[in-house]
């Protein structure tokens, strides 16, 4: 599966391609949101295969449906 890397270091719109290293991924693809202090935001409905976060960062689901079939990883919590 190919992954997609989150490039801000604050918050950013999920669903804009260039917050992304390879634009907004798709249900084809793994979702990273790793960078220092990355946080996406979404607010329409997307799928990704799976989508990972680091110590940090974030994804928060303000609208639509996030739709995530394989995996949720999130790193970092303690």
């Amino acid at each position: 599966m190919a992954q997609d890397f989150f490039i801000l270091n604050s918050a950013g719109d999920f669903a804009t391609p260039s917050n992304w290293t390879s634009g907004v991924p798709t249900s084809t693809e793994d979702a990273e949101i790793d960078s220092t202090g990355g946080f996406a935001v979404s607010t329409a409905s997307e799928t990704v295969n799976s989508i990972g976060t680091d110590s940090g960062d974030g994804l928060l689901v303000g609208g639509g449906v996030f739709v995530v079939p394989a995996l949720i990883l999130v790193f970092g919590i303690g």
